[in-house]
């Protein structure tokens, strides 16, 4: 777990540019770290969402976008603004200025792996983003619906990366 904080903290910092780590020990580091975030975050009972403020615009929104079965255009229109604000900032702002809720990053995550608009080394991408923001957040509450969000994105994230491995 050091090993994957010393890699990440100052790439976090950076806003991941110019990131590019090129040892294969790296990807199998994320790979052991995402296992048992994963672990640890099924293991833990569902919480109450407390602390998460009901005048979170964004969290509730994309929360009711993922319940969807169908994207029309305007919602498409919303996650890829979301999509480029949190790819240039690695946040999303609310109105009010506070940042948003964590959580909301799991559902724009799985939002946009339904995307037809954004190719998948765009996907991986964000979903690394995603994943690096929620692990290393102190600030987490899971319903049984976001575990297994959470599960799908590291999921995702660990076929690609094993196809990069594995090449």
């Amino acid at each position: 777990m050091k090993n994957y904080q010393h890699f990440i903290n100052p790439i976090i910092r950076d806003k991941y540019s110019e990131s590019t780590i090129f040892k294969y020990k790296f990807l199998f580091i994320i790979l052991r770290k995402r296992e048992e975030s994963l672990k640890k975050f099924l293991k833990k009972s569902t919480m109450l969402k407390k602390n998460y403020k009901k005048k979170d615009f964004i969290y509730l929104e994309l929360k009711k976008i993922y319940k969807k079965s169908y994207l029309n255009n305007l919602h498409e229109k919303k996650i890829i603004k979301y999509y480029k604000m949190f790819n240039i900032y690695l946040r999303l702002l609310c109105p009010n200025k506070n940042e948003t809720n964590t959580m909301s990053y799991l559902y724009l995550g799985a939002i946009l792996l339904k995307l037809k608009e954004i190719n998948k080394l765009q996907k991986i991408n964000i979903i690394l983003k995603i994943l690096d923001k929620i692990i290393t957040s102190k600030k987490y509450f899971f319903d049984q619906d976001e575990k297994n969000i959470f599960a799908t994105l590291i999921s995702y994230e660990k076929k690609c990366i094993e196809k990069l491995i594995y090449q």
